[in-house]
């Protein structure tokens, strides 16, 4: 995905957004199962590209959410569980992929993600 300027034009900064969908409500700790194995996590880290996963819940008919998570460029493992802390729904969160993805390519190693994990 590329991101977007204030006229909807396509800047040069992009990201990866690997979404899995699920019909399943959040587990009793609130948060979702997830399935992105550390094979997975260790593909999207070698792309030296900003990635993130997310996950639509479907558990409401007509009332589907979009959370995301971005993969820390240290994680070992893969990812079974995803909280829903970051509703791409909000304009802030919106907005907190788009600072964090513009710092990622603003420095020429691009470094691991720090923000919206």
């Amino acid at each position: 995905m590329y991101l977007l300027d204030a006229n909807a034009q396509r800047l040069g900064p992009f990201f990866f957004l690997q979404v899995k969908t699920t019909l399943k409500a959040p587990d009793t700790t609130g948060a979702y199962a997830l399935r992105f194995s550390a094979r997975a996590v260790a593909r999207a880290q070698a792309m030296k590209t900003p990635f993130f996963v997310g996950i639509v819940d479907r558990s409401t008919i007509r009332r589907e959410r979009i959370y995301v998570k971005g993969i820390d460029a240290g994680l070992p493992t893969g990812i079974t569980r995803l909280e829903p802390r970051h509703d791409l729904a909000e304009d802030a969160v919106k907005i907190a992929i788009y600072n964090e993805v513009s710092r990622v390519w603003a420095l020429r190693n691009n470094p691991p993600l720090r923000r919206l994990l």
